[in-house]
Parts: structure tokens; sequence; C-alpha cells
């Protein structure tokens, strides 16, 4: 069926547009000194894992750089330290 294909295309193009966005923010936040970070990117918001302690002017940081690459709001972005 057409509609399923075009449908699917749309999905894969939409799953494409994350990872770049996903790899945007990790390449940033690695450039601002968080080394290990992985960040998942989704229509419904974005989670950021980061090693170590997050302080408030991490978060900052953090959020602002996820803001940017994604376009969602910072109630949309949920940040995980590691101790």
């Amino acid at each position: 069926d057409s509609d399923a294909k075009k449908e699917a295309v749309e999905q894969a193009a939409v799953i494409a547009q994350n990872i770049l966005k996903e790899t945007n923010v990790e390449n940033l936040l690695k450039a601002k000194s968080y080394e290990q970070s992985v960040a998942y990117v989704s229509e419904e918001g974005c989670s950021v894992v980061v090693s170590g302690e997050i302080k408030d002017s991490d978060t900052l940081i953090i959020q602002e750089i996820v803001m940017e690459q994604t376009g969602l709001s910072a109630d949309k972005i949920k940040i995980i330290g590691t101790k």
C-alpha cells in the first residue's frame, strides 16, 4: 500500500533526524568537557545521561545545548547524572 510506504518513509526520516540531533548534543557536550554522555531524542522530549554529579550550573549548560539542537522546551528535557 502506497500510504503505508509513505508513512514508513516519513517515520524513518524522523528517526534519522533524531539520531542526528542526539549526535550533535553528545558532541557539543563533549566539547564542553562532559566527556561521557548519552542523549535520547524523541517527539516527546529528550533524556541526557552525563557521567558524574550534576550541579545547577551544569543543568543550565546542558539544557541550553539540548534546546538549541532539538527545539524542545526545558520542561521536556530530563538530565540525569551518574555518581
